[in-house]
């Protein structure tokens, strides 16, 4: 009875003193990385967050296979790679140089707060309204025209509108030269004018407009129009944030309860967003494809090769009935 109580006493000895000896080989080869860290950055300069960019862009972009410089056995030594990171100005200029040329959709950011925010239809925006920039022909100058405003936003309480167009910020002809800088300040006036016969027509009003928070509901209209006695459903829907689906699903439920036999989807400023949304969407506007799929996933060959030999389900994106609060679809269908 005495040798079962002892025994896992010491066999929790023995755990302690192993994990221990783990610990401090542990610890030695931390600092070992540390010491090697340091004495690149005493070489190199401070060169992590560039470690840390081609660590990424080597692991999992999409295009490595057409950047040669991303090829694993591209650099002999760990000190060539380190003397060709430590060449660019910036993680900024380093990222853009290994991206493919074709590729125009990959960025960069230091705000991941605000990545994750717009992930959620949360932004920064000019007093809550949306615009294009379009150049003035033959001259320099440009002009801002608006593409939509949100909602209870500052600018729909303005009075602006969309096709609503300016050519001023503070008294500041817009230039493809300065525009950027005088509509990245924080609070700024613009003129107001309107298209009229092909051109611009300003008039003496001006606006102040402040970046101001919001949260957009990317179904920024959902409506019925009648077409030659047709019921046609309009969705305009400008964003594919997964935090909003419950609105997407009411919206076409409400168009099903009128019973549109059309639809016109308007995705003419929606940059993209949650794959599971696109799925949803699609399910909602035809259901008799339930189960089947409806897009494959493209890793680069890496990943490709894992899923298709681990987990090739999970490159599968199917039709599916609900949504992710397992609500049911409102299909059309």
């Amino acid at each position: 009875m005495i040798l079962k109580k002892i025994t896992p006493l010491l066999l929790a000895t023995v755990f302690l003193f192993t994990a221990c000896e783990k610990d401090d080989e542990a610890l030695k080869e931390n600092l070992t990385a540390t010491e090697e860290k340091d004495k690149n950055n005493q070489e190199f300069g401070d060169i992590e967050v560039e470690q840390f960019v081609y660590k990424g862009m080597n692991d999992i972009y999409l295009y490595k296979a057409d950047v040669p410089v991303l090829a694993d056995d591209y650099f002999a030594t760990t000190t060539e790679k380190n003397e060709f990171l430590a060449g660019f100005d910036s993680p900024e200029s380093l990222f853009e140089d290994l991206k493919w040329s074709q590729d125009r959709f990959s960025f960069i950011t230091d705000d991941y707060i605000s990545l994750e925010e717009s992930f959620k239809g949360i932004s920064s925006s000019v007093a809550g309204m949306e615009f294009g920039i379009g150049r003035i022909t033959n001259t320099n100058n440009i002009f801002g025209y608006l593409q939509y405003i949100l909602p209870g936003s500052a600018a729909e309480e303005a009075g602006l509108k969309r096709g609503t167009v300016f050519t001023e910020v503070n008294g500041t002809k817009l230039t493809l030269n300065n525009f950027s800088d005088l509509l990245d300040a924080d609070s700024f006036t613009i003129n107001i004018g309107h298209v009229e016969n092909g051109s611009l027509v300003m008039t003496d009003e001006t606006v102040t407009l402040t970046h101001s928070q919001y949260t957009e509901n990317p179904v920024l209209i959902s409506k019925v129009l009648d077409v030659d006695g047709q019921k046609v459903g309009y969705l305009m829907y400008n964003s594919f944030t997964a935090d909003f689906d419950d609105e997407l699903n009411a919206a076409f439920g409400e168009l099903k309860a009128s019973g549109v036999n059309e639809l016109i989807l308007d995705l003419r400023y929606n940059g993209g967003g949650s794959v599971e949304s696109a799925v949803d969407l699609a399910s909602m506007i035809t259901g008799q494809y339930e189960g089947e799929i409806f897009m494959k996933e493209q890793w680069n060959q890496k990943y490709q090769e894992y899923f298709e030999s681990e987990a090739p389900e999970s490159l599968l994106n199917r039709f599916n009935p609900q949504i992710r609060t397992q609500e049911a679809i409102n299909s059309l269908n």
